[in-house]
């Protein structure tokens, strides 16, 4: 018959609090982990759910109907809702391709228009910040308007 001495038992304690420890903190892990799968899902089927264009709805949409056809085997075989709203969507981005082909110059015109419209603002907001103040600060951003061409280089200080 053997007796564990105090030191034995103490070193088994401590063995099993560290077995717990190690325990709790790969289950955080595993936690945390499982965590941000479900946020990247769910930030994917935000996406999903947003657009800012219909080429852009479009497209989600095939996806969404695609999706749906496929998750629901309760379909009875002549209903083809989920698949011809996918097709539907995915032709309607090849028309759109086709129809906005035709236009090209006028979309190219007004691009170039609205350009131009958008400078003018930047140039005038330019020169009434800059006759507002003149302190430094003032200028700073006055003189940025009215010089810079790229808004994001003006922002990487």
């Amino acid at each position: 018959m053997s007796t564990k001495t105090d030191r034995e038992r103490y070193l088994e304690d401590e063995l099993f609090r560290y077995q717990e420890a190690e325990s709790q903190r790969n289950e955080d892990a595993t936690e945390r982990s499982r965590r941000r799968v479900q946020e990247s899902k769910a930030e994917y089927e935000q996406h999903l759910r947003t657009a800012t264009s219909w080429r852009e709805a479009l497209h989600n949409q095939a996806i969404l109907l695609d999706r749906e056809a496929e998750t629901d085997g309760d379909l009875d075989e002549n209903d083809t809702f989920f698949i011809d709203g996918a097709e539907a969507c995915r032709r309607a981005l090849k028309l759109w391709t086709a129809v906005e082909a035709t236009r090209q110059a006028e979309i190219d015109a007004l691009t170039a228009k609205l350009a131009a419209i958008q400078e003018e603002i930047r140039q005038e907001v330019a020169v009434q910040l800059a006759l507002e103040n003149t302190r430094r600060g003032w200028t700073m951003v006055a003189d940025a308007l009215h010089t810079e061409d790229d808004y994001n280089h003006w922002l990487d200080w």
